[in-house]
């Protein structure tokens, strides 16, 4: 790519269309911090985005950027989405009798049930709402371990503020 088409993919100042660093004013250098502001975007939103097009436009960005942005930190954006959604209903939900289906929007009792699987969570259903931590440590969605010590930063953050 040559210096004149380069500076047209990038805009003013270097910066990239979409980039979750611009939206959010924060400089995510790394592709595991970049992965990382987006899916905190999901939990922190203020309504389940329920799919990649959804998270895409919540972000302001295509969910081809959004596909890219994940590809770059090794994770595939529907595991983003599904790693995503099971940490916004831990930080969201009652703590009392946590349902997390009344976080998440429009989920079947058995696709929530195989989300909650996968997320190591399962057995907490209707009953004393986890820890957000447990998700990370029995997990079984194939993220690597940079973009999951980002996030987890990320949401720490969020969780104090």
């Amino acid at each position: 790519m040559d210096q004149k088409s380069s500076s047209k993919a990038t805009g003013s100042g270097g910066v990239q269309r979409g980039d979750p660093a611009a939206v959010a004013g924060t400089s995510a250098a790394t592709p595991a911090t970049r992965w990382a502001d987006l899916v905190a975007a999901i939990v922190t939103a203020e309504a389940d985005p329920g799919t990649i097009d959804g998270w895409a436009s919540l972000r302001r960005m295509s969910a081809s950027t959004l596909r890219h942005y994940c590809a770059a930190a090794g994770v595939r954006p529907k595991d983003s989405l599904a790693f995503g959604r099971p940490a916004r209903a831990l930080l969201l939900g009652a703590p009392c009798e946590w349902r997390p289906e009344d976080v998440l929007t429009q989920m079947d009792p058995r696709t929530l049930a195989r989300l909650l699987t996968r997320g190591g969570v399962l057995d907490f259903l209707h009953r004393e709402r986890p820890r957000l931590y447990l998700l990370f440590l029995a997990h079984t969605f194939p993220i690597p371990n940079a973009p999951l010590n980002a996030l987890m930063r990320v949401l720490r953050d969020i969780q104090r503020g």
